[in-house]
């Protein structure tokens, strides 16, 4: 059972490479999150999350969220953006900054 900090490495079931370095708890990812990321096999899109994840495993507080050209620096409440942000476009350098609210 994991529990403590730790790292963990996978493929997902779209042949993803999927990377994690965090805090387990009871064999759950849970707690602060130094580097969570999915990489697609068929164009290397990577996908990235740092924050923190709740003890069912879904990104809730304050977290930064980056994919491709895009950055969001954050409040996050059940894996969407909620409260106060911003979205960052990389290759532009546009910033949106607001409030979100769950859909």
């Amino acid at each position: 059972m994991k529990h403590g900090k730790g790292i963990l490495r996978a493929e997902g079931e779209a042949g993803e490479n999927l990377y994690f370095e965090g805090e387990f708890n009871e064999d759950k990812r849970h707690g602060k999150v130094e580097e969570m990321s999915a990489t697609r096999e068929s164009d290397q899109q990577k996908v990235t999350f740092k924050g923190t994840l709740d003890e069912k495993e879904i990104m809730n507080g304050y977290g930064v969220i980056e994919a491709g050209n895009q950055r969001y620096t954050g409040e996050l409440q059940l894996n969407q953006f909620n409260g106060q942000g911003k979205i960052e476009y990389l290759d532009t350098g546009n910033v949106f900054k607001g409030q979100f609210a769950l859909n």
